[in-house]
């Protein structure tokens, strides 16, 4: 039942931020803001390195496709379009990467912000909220973060957010830069830790047809 609630989702509101799944409509408006950030987003997100709009959009189609189906996607995951409230414009995408297990309520969170909007605690305001989303409404055991170890910002968020490293994983990934193997950190959210609630509601397709 509560797995169910992921593919129901049709909104989660934070005082500044809207996080939604991705639309077919999305595609160019976000195809425009990886373009935006790419220079940084190539450093960190390999995936970024030959993402044209063709590929964005058949990420999208993968990822609506999915949720129609009631799938969590091995290939994409199931990513949220992050949203500022104030201008509606695209800021960057999080949600649950293909590591995540929802069989098992495990969980992997991921994220990237426009580069336009680095540094006004988008980052934290969506992690923090996916937290608490992820436990409360999904009945997750388990909700991890991973990055490079040489990532300082998105350690730095994962810190901010309360998350606890639990362990390094030896040749996690590929260094955008030197192309040769490099260790991750591995970051856990305590189940048991209060998250922040405040201002962050969440929406079923349920209520909207009601």
């Amino acid at each position: 039942l509560m797995k169910n609630c992921l593919f129901k989702l049709q909104a989660i509101h934070t005082p500044r931020l809207l996080l939604r799944p991705m639309e077919l409509s999305d595609s160019m408006p976000l195809h425009r803001a990886i373009e935006a950030s790419r220079a940084e987003l190539i450093r960190w997100m390999p995936w970024s390195l030959d993402q044209d709009f063709q590929k964005t959009k058949t990420f999208i189609e993968q990822a609506v496709l999915s949720r129609e189906n009631n799938r969590f996607s091995s290939q994409v995951g199931f990513p949220l379009i992050i949203l500022e409230k104030e201008t509606q414009r695209i800021i960057g995408v999080s949600g649950y990467n293909e590591k995540s297990n929802p069989i098992r309520n495990t969980y992997d969170i991921g994220y990237w912000i426009h580069s336009e909007f680095v540094g006004l605690g988008h980052a934290t305001e969506t992690v923090n909220t996916l937290t608490c989303f992820t436990f409360q409404c999904l009945g997750a055991t388990t909700l991890h973060i991973s990055m490079q170890t040489t990532n300082s910002k998105s350690i730095a968020v994962a810190t901010r957010a309360g998350y606890r490293r639990v362990n390094i994983l030896k040749n996690h990934c590929v260094d955008c830069l030197t192309e040769k193997p490099a260790d991750s950190y591995l970051y856990v959210a305590p189940k048991k830790t209060p998250h922040n609630t405040s201002g962050i509601t969440w929406h079923f397709k349920e209520e909207a047809d009601a």
